[in-house]
């Protein structure tokens, strides 16, 4: 920055008087009080009404007309170093001119001193404060402004305006009502190719300016053909390349625009600032074919995202994830090279797995959205571009300021399927590379803090149970790692979770950056456990696994942001899983207590136990279920004892049904158990992948069976049985 003469003389003074001190400190501390000192920038402020009036200062000079300002306005200018944000481009000092009226009336001339010889055309930037999409944040957003060269100035007539910077007049000097102004040396300014952008950008790179107006007007054709409309924008937009200052030096570029509004923000309000809509693009970019075509395609979506009023950070912050996952997504349009990856995901890649609408202290929304993208890839992949185009409908149809529409409600409204369906499998494909060729899971798989924990399996650590807080829409990645193995000669493991409705399990074998494979999975509404019989095997060739659970849980009253305790079990146990038990008795007695006679009728009863969470100790499986189908509720336990030689099984069964009966039955309960030994084995049956254990016919007399059901009109109870040839027992496993 320019420091101002008074500043000059304090540094004067002041250098001898801390000389001294270099020979305990060093330099540091002289240069730090310098640099402070430097930063003191020199400020004019003169009150202008409507009779007009003339500024004169430092280079700058600004002439007020009369009937210009409805009322008095504290114009104030500050003086700035410009080399911070243009470089070698800038021949002026930067000026910072506040206190601006939100309307103006007639013409302000303003005229700025340059040094030294202007090339190219006559222009000037214009900044003003403004809400960067990509950035999050506001900032000073610059375009060129054409002006014109008399004796050593550039003279540049603001216009008459209605201000979109305010929604009401400020009197006093803020930044918030400021422009800056500078002069842009050897830069040309020309409209593309078909009008739709005002490009500026140094002589020196005008083979690559054009290029950047052609990848811009590429960006329009390719939104138009996916069905974006641009009603409600003017043309041409602002595009700026320039030199960026350190603190963005490493960032591609951003669209921002005049968002200010506060709590205000309305559908009308955005309409008419739409237009304010403009575009950074780093110099350094400029000569990177690849980054430039992204980075083109990713701003003017942002410009797309403002037609369909997304709302910016004051209504509705969490958008800001949306529009950068969409904006992410659509680069791979423009890249033309196959499994495109992002810069920007770099070093980002295991945010899905966070949540959706995921916040925290250190993480804006908007770089979140970054990681996120591989979301709208799969809608994208599985319900078409067209998709995208409704998600943003979706969002234009909230009406602000307290309307807006939440960006999971929009997400949520083009997925045809469970929502766990959905996000369990799009999850586990990152996962194994489905979406960019192992380039971006390898990644996040060789991080040990991607993970959740890291357990070890041999022979002394048995089991392991661990409680995880998940957040709504998201999932956790844990890894299994072989001790000693030695005294096992298979290993088989279960891998279980508490909330099987909304939790799904992957269980994949994964070789540090080099190869990955699905072993075994279960969705969500599925019982909530994956059995691997034996992965002895798997360790053996070197071999880790990686567990991915997810958590498909979404609570709209807690902004989708909701947090759950899960429980992950991984245990060196066979695991079960029944398909179903069922028996037919053809000759059963029963007894109401409403009737004096018993009747005789068929008893048939099938139980399939998608629920049942248990575990296999030696030969004997213990396990319980509590579930809910078609209205009714089941719940009960049940044992199974395996013989080795002859192959049998022996059933113990405890079950309860109830629900709430027609014709006046009130609730209905039913209550039986089933007591069979020696089963003997059947049939593997392929298409079920069940094992089936059966016993029919006279035999099946020897089953120990109760049976009751009560209700409000009677109780009936089962007073004996006689089987004949149709009776059976049957059992269904996964595993003898």
């Amino acid at each position: 920055m320019k420091p101002s003469p008074f500043a000059h003389r304090i540094v004067q003074e002041l250098v001898f008087i801390f000389s001294i001190v270099l020979i305990f400190s060093g330099c540091s501390l002289i240069d730090d009080f310098i640099d402070d000192l430097k930063k003191e920038d020199p400020t004019a402020t003169k009150v202008i009404g409507p009779a007009g009036g003339e500024i004169n200062f430092e280079g700058i000079i600004i002439n007020v007309p009369e009937n210009a300002f409805s009322e008095d306005n504290e114009i104030s200018i500050s003086v700035l170093d410009g080399g911070d944000e243009f470089g070698d481009y800038g021949i002026s000092s930067l000026y910072q001119v506040s206190g601006w009226p939100a309307s103006i009336n007639q013409t302000i001339r303003i005229k700025i001193k340059y040094t030294g010889t202007l090339e190219g055309d006559s222009l000037i930037a214009l900044g003003e404060m403004k809400y960067s999409v990509s950035l999050d944040s506001t900032l000073y957003s610059y375009h060129s402004e054409s002006a014109s060269d008399s004796s050593g100035y550039l003279v540049y007539e603001l216009p008459i305006y209605s201000s979109p910077m305010k929604s009401s007049q400020m009197k006093s000097s803020t930044l918030e009502n400021a422009m800056n102004f500078l002069v842009l040396n050897t830069y040309k300014r020309t409209l593309s190719s078909r009008g739709h952008f005002m490009l500026s950008y140094p002589l020196q790179f005008e083979q690559y300016g054009v290029l950047m107006g052609k990848n811009f007007e590429r960006a329009y054709d390719t939104c138009q053909a996916m069905g974006f409309s641009d009603s409600g924008r003017t043309w041409p937009a602002n595009v700026l390349a320039r030199t960026l200052s350190k603190e963005d030096k490493n960032t591609s570029g951003w669209y921002t625009w005049h968002s200010t509004g506060g709590s205000s923000m309305n559908d009308i309000n955005i309409r008419t600032k739409i237009n304010s809509g403009e575009f950074t693009i780093n110099l350094n970019i400029l000569s990177d074919d690849l980054e430039l075509r992204a980075t083109c395609g990713h701003e003017y979506l942002h410009l797309i995202q403002n037609l369909y009023e997304f709302s910016a950070p004051y209504i509705e912050p969490e958008q800001a994830w949306l529009k950068e996952a969409t904006a992410v997504w659509i680069e791979e349009k423009y890249a033309d090279i196959p499994n495109y990856l992002s810069s920007s995901i770099n070093g980002r890649e295991e945010y899905p797995f966070y949540g959706w609408q995921y916040s925290d202290s250190e993480q804006t929304h908007s770089k979140h959205g970054y990681g996120l993208s591989v979301i709208i890839k799969d809608i994208a992949e599985v319900y078409g571009d067209a998709a995208i185009v409704k998600i943003h409908k979706k969002i234009k149809d909230g009406i602000l300021p307290t309307g807006a529409v939440d960006p999971v409600d929009a997400v949520l409204s083009v997925i045809n399927e469970p929502i766990g369906n959905f996000w369990h499998g799009m999850l586990g494909s990152y996962m194994l590379g489905h979406y960019y060729n192992n380039k971006v899971n390898f990644k996040f798989l060789d991080d040990y803090f991607t993970y959740a924990e890291i357990f070890t399996i041999d022979g002394q650590n048995k089991s392991h149970s661990i409680k995880n807080i998940y957040y709504d829409l998201s999932g956790l990645l844990f890894k299994v790692i072989p001790g000693d193995l030695s005294t096992l000669s298979t290993v088989p493991l279960s891998f279980s979770v508490d909330d099987p409705m909304n939790c799904g399990i992957s269980v994949c074998k994964y070789k540090t950056g080099s190869e990955i494979a699905l072993l075994g999975e279960v969705f969500p509404g599925g019982n909530g456990q994956v059995i691997l019989t034996d992965v002895k095997s798997v360790f053996d060739d070197g071999y880790e696994l990686v567990v991915m659970v997810s958590n498909s849980s979404h609570d709209k009253n807690s902004n989708y942001q909701a947090k759950t305790e899960i429980e992950l079990v991984i245990e060196l146990a066979s695991g079960i899983t029944l398909g179903k038990v069922e028996f037919y008795l053809d000759n059963a007695v029963f007894q109401r207590n409403d009737e004096p006679y018993p009747y005789t009728f068929e008893l048939s009863e099938v139980l399939h136990l998608r629920d049942l969470t248990g575990r296999l100790s030696g030969n004997i499986y213990n396990g319980s279920y509590s579930y809910k189908s078609l209205g009714r509720t089941f719940g009960g336990t049940i044992r199974l004892t395996f013989a080795e030689n002859p192959e049998r099984v022996s059933l113990s069964l405890d079950h309860t049904m109830s629900y709430q009966g027609n014709f006046g039955f009130g609730e209905r309960k039913f209550h039986y158990t089933v007591y069979y030994n020696d089963i003997p084995y059947e049939s593997f049956d392929a298409t079920s992948g069940m094992f089936v254990y059966s016993e029919t016919g006279s035999s099946v007399s020897k089953i120990n069976v109760t049976w009751t059901e009560t209700n409000s009109l009677y109780t009936n109870v089962l007073q004996s049985h006689n089987c004949g040839p149709a009776s059976f027992i049957r059992v269904a496993v996964d595993s003898r």
